[in-house]
């Protein structure tokens, strides 16, 4: 093999180990290439580990529950459905509910449609409007004020990890919204009924720290004092 050859491989050599070290770092998600790429996927970690510990909580709490009343433990999708829903449970996508009679109605009228349902807590015709309305609008302002309400309609039906899935959507999705403060005083709230007392304490101190002098935040400083 002459000189020119061996030259040639060890450039195509060095060339595919590069290209063969850029993939990895696609790969690996560890790997960002920009600041604000390092900084989405922490958030991104860090949305994640709170939601999975809600979880748990939720799994723990369920299960000392039952085992208190002397039942068999009970995952959370065997728990029973709220009895306003029917019978047979169907599932809902938006597109096929965009494909149904939700599908033109202007923004307005609709979020006026859930509102009404969710003041007459018909969960299955809240959650019929909602997934429309999502599915839709997009870009809309009220979005975090849907999945806040449908939250609080989580909360009402004791169907607590649902609830607090939900106020951490908003607080992830909209953390500068309007519903931001209500969400996280939800989540204080939620905890304490399910007597996890320390994390209640430490949402509601949260909501102190984060929104000061807001509506939510008198309500915070009132849970804290009650609060054993």
């Amino acid at each position: 093999m002459t000189k020119a050859m061996y030259f040639l491989v060890a450039i195509l050599v060095g060339c595919s180990t590069a290209q063969q070290a850029k993939r990895s770092n696609l790969r690996d998600p560890s790997v960002a290439q920009s600041p604000d790429q390092r900084a989405h996927l922490a958030k991104s970690r860090a949305d994640k580990a709170q939601e999975d510990g809600d979880r748990k909580m939720v799994l723990a709490k369920h299960s000392q529950i039952t085992s208190q009343m002397g039942l068999a433990p009970q995952t959370m999708s065997q728990a029973p459905l709220p009895s306003s829903l029917p019978g047979k449970v169907l599932e809902v996508t938006p597109d096929s509910v965009i494909s149904g009679s939700f599908g033109k109605m202007p923004e307005g009228q609709l979020y006026a449609e859930i509102t009404d349902r969710y003041q007459a807590h018909d969960v299955w015709g809240f959650e019929l409007r909602s997934k429309a309305y999502l599915g839709r609008f997009t870009d809309s302002e009220r979005r975090d004020e849907v999945v806040y309400m449908k939250g609080l309609m989580e909360l009402g039906d004791k169907n607590y990890g649902v609830a607090l899935a939900q106020f951490n959507r908003v607080l992830r999705d909209h953390p500068n919204g309007k519903k931001a403060p209500s969400a996280m005083f939800a989540k204080g709230v939620t905890y304490k009924r399910m007597n996890l007392v320390r994390e209640a304490k430490l949402a509601l101190i949260q909501v102190l720290q984060k929104y000061p002098g807001s509506p939510e935040s008198m309500r915070a400083k009132v849970e804290l004092k009650v609060i054993k």
